[in-house]
C-alpha cells in the first residue's frame, strides 16, 4: 500500500528528539509498503535531507517550528503547515493516511482527505488537545478551546482506526468512540539501538541527567528547587550533580536561575542528536522525569525519554503522579516522589545516595521492563496489526 505519513515534527537518530515516526515508518517499508512523509523542519532537526531517506519519502514544507517560539507563532507554524497539506492530501496519490498529533491541526488535512477523496486514516494522539493546554492555562478563550474540542471530538469520529500513547489518551478518546475503535500503542523502547548501563560505581557521587525540553509544561524549576534544597543541606556537587540536555522557551531563564542562585550542582547542555544521547546516558546514574503537577498530565502523555531511559537501563526519578509514577513503583525502577510534598524528592535521592547499591537493581528492572513489556518489536507488531486491516 501507498501510505502518507504526516508528522509536523519527523525526525531521525541523526536529529534531537523523538524518533517514533522514523522507526514506524522504517518498520512499514519493511513489510513492503511505500511511505511517503511529510513534515517541517524544527529547531532539533537536521535541514539537509533529500527527498528520500532510508527508503522513507519526504515532502518537506518550509514552515520552521521552535519550543522556543511563544505560542502564538507556534499556532501559526501549526495552521501554515496544516493548511499546505491540506493541498497534498488532495492531489497526492496514497491508500491510506497516518496521521500523528500533537499538534492537533494534524487532524485537519487527514479529514479534508477522508471527506472529499473518501480517504481512509489513522489518528495516533500523544497528547491529549485541548485539554493539555487549557490546563496550563494557555488556551483561556472559549471560543478558541470550543473550536479545537470540535476539531479534536471530529478527528476521532472520522478516523478509521485511533491509536492513543498512554491509557489516559486512550480513555481521553473513547469519550467520544468505541473502545474497539482504539489502539494502545505507547513509546517504544529501542533496545537495539540503546545498550544497558553496565557500570555501577557506587562509590561516587550520583549524577541525574534529564534529556528533552524546556518548555512550561515541563517543570524544570521544580527539579531546580530540589537542586536547591539539597545544597542548602550540604549536599554539594560532590554529592549530587544534575545534568540538563535540550531545548525550549524557558532554556535561557533556566540558566539565568542556575548562574544568579549559584547552584553549582546544576549544569545546562544543548541538545544531541539520539546517536550521541546513548553514548552519553552511560556516564549518569538516573533519568530524570519531571513535569508540572498538573492532573491532565499525568495520565495524558508518554514522554519519549522514558523509554530511552529504560532501554539504557537508567533508573528513573520522577516528579509528578500518573502512569510513569505507577509503572516506576510496580516494577521497582526507580524513585517515585510525592510531589506534593515539597521536600520529597530529595529525601529520596539522599535515602538513595545512602543505598547506592539499589541503582544496580533499579537498571536491572529497568532494562527488563524495555525488553518485556516495551520494546520495539512488540510495539511494532501493533502497527503491523492494523495496517492489515486495511489491506
Amino acid at each position: 500500500m501507498k501510505i502518507l505519513y504526516l508528522h509536523q515534527y519527523f525526525q531521525t537518530p541523526l536529529d534531537a528528539g523523538g524518533t517514533r515516526s522514523y522507526v514506524i515508518a522504517k518498520h512499514l517499508i519493511s513489510l513492503g509498503h511505500e511511505v511517503k512523509m511529510v513534515y517541517s523542519a524544527t529547531d532539533r532537526a537536521r535541514k539537509d535531507y533529500n527527498d528520500d531517506y532510508e527508503g522513507i519519502k519526504l515532502i518537506k514544507l518550509n514552515y520552521n517550528y521552535s519550543n522556543k517560539q511563544s505560542f502564538f507563532k507556534r499556532a501559526l507554524v501549526f495552521i501554515k503547515f496544516s493548511l499546505k497539506t491540506c493541498s497534498i492530501v488532495l492531489k497526492e496519490d496514497y491508500d491510506i493516511i497516518y496521521a500523528t498529533s500533537t499538534p492537533l491541526t494534524i487532524g485537519v488535512p487527514a479529514l479534508v482527505a477522508k471527506l472529499i477523496r473518501r480517504k481512509k486514516y489513522i489518528f495516533e494522539v500523544r497528547d491529549l488537545w485541548p485539554e493539555l493546554p487549557r490546563a496550563m492555562g494557555v488556551i483561556n478563550n472559549k471560543l478558541i478551546y470550543h473550536i479545537l474540542k470540535m476539531l479534536e471530538i471530529s478527528c476521532y469520529k472520522y478516523a478509521d482506526v485511533c491509536v492513543g500513547l498512554s491509557p489516559g489518551i486512550i480513555e481521553g478518546i473513547t469519550k467520544y468512540v468505541p473502545h474497539k475503535k482504539t489502539v494502545l500503542i505507547s513509546n517504544y523502547s529501542n533496545t537495539d539501538f540503546f545498550k544497558p548501563k553496565t557500570n555501577f560505581n557506587v562509590n561516587k557521587k550520583i549524577k541525574l541527567i534529564y534529556a528533552g525540553a524546556f518548555g512550561l509544561a515541563n517543570g524544570i524549576d521544580n527539579i531546580l528547587n530540589e537542586a536547591k534544597r539539597l545544597l542548602n543541606l550540604g549536599y554539594d556537587k560532590d554529592s549530587f550533580q544534575f545534568d540538563f540536555y535540550g531545548t525550549g522557551i524557558k532554556q535561557q531563564d533556566l540558566i539565568n536561575r542556575v548562574k544568579n542562585e549559584n547552584l553549582t550542582n546544576c549544569k545546562f547542555h544543548d541538545s544531541v542528536p539520539k546517536f550521541k544521547l546513548k553514548k552519553i546516558f552511560h556516564d549518569y546514574d538516573m533519568g530524570i522525569m519531571s513535569l508540572e503537577n498538573i492532573k491532565a498530565f499525568h495520565y495524558g502523555t508518554s514522554p519519549n525519554k522514558f523509554f530511552d531511559y529504560i532501554s539504557s537501563g537508567l533508573p528513573v526519578i520522577c516528579n509528578y503522579d500518573g502512569w510513569i509514577k505507577d509503572l516506576i513503583e510496580e516494577y521497582n525502577i526507580g524513585l517515585a516522589t510525592n510531589p506534593n510534598i515539597k521536600d520529597d524528592f530529595s529525601k529520596k535521592l539522599i535515602f538513595l545516595l545512602n543505598n547506592k547499591k539499589l541503582l544496580k537493581t533499579h537498571s536491572i528492572n529497568s532494562r527488563d521492563l524495555a525488553e518485556k513489556e516495551f520494546s520495539d518489536k512488540v510495539q511494532l507488531k501493533k502497527i503491523t496489526n492494523i495496517i492489515e486491516i486495511f489491506n
